[in-house]
């Protein structure tokens, strides 16, 4: 019977695809694979207070752990976590609309209350492999108003 595994870093301490070191064995087919190990990389515990994150993780495929071979691989980008406002309220954002940004366009929405960015980049990097075309949200502080509250 060919089973479904997943190597890497960031799944560390779930290899195999199951629970408690059991492999799934209602895991079929290399879409419910991946499925299974996004929702693993997923509900990790990430830092995600700084800037988005990038996970990864390999998809193997055998009758056992020392057979298998690659069958996929599975990315995940955590955006960053929404910082609070600095005026003690929701965010009120407003909208800024599309920009170009390599080969797609990010959008930059700015507090109302606290001056702080929400950046959607369809374009963002992978910066453990530097290859492009991601989608990340992330968030810029202003600076300069955060001068001018002093």
């Amino acid at each position: 019977m060919e089973r479904y595994y997943a190597r890497g870093e960031d799944i560390e301490g779930h290899e195999d695809l199951g629970v408690d070191g059991v492999l799934a064995d209602s895991i079929t087919s290399e879409v419910e694979a991946r499925r299974a190990v996004a929702r693993m990389l997923q509900d990790g515990e990430w830092d995600t207070s700084e800037d988005y994150v990038v996970l990864h993780a390999t998809i193997l495929s055998g009758e056992s752990p020392d057979e298998a071979v690659e069958a996929g691989y599975v990315r995940l980008v955590l955006d960053q976590d929404e910082p609070d406002c600095r005026r003690d309220q929701e965010h009120e954002w407003i909208a800024g609309g599309p920009r170009s940004h390599g080969g797609s366009v990010w959008y930059r929405d700015r507090c109302g209350r606290c001056g702080t960015v929400r950046v959607t980049d369809a374009w963002a990097q992978d910066p453990e492999t530097g290859d492009e075309g991601l989608r990340a949200v992330y968030y810029e502080r202003d600076d300069a108003r955060d001068d001018a509250d002093e």
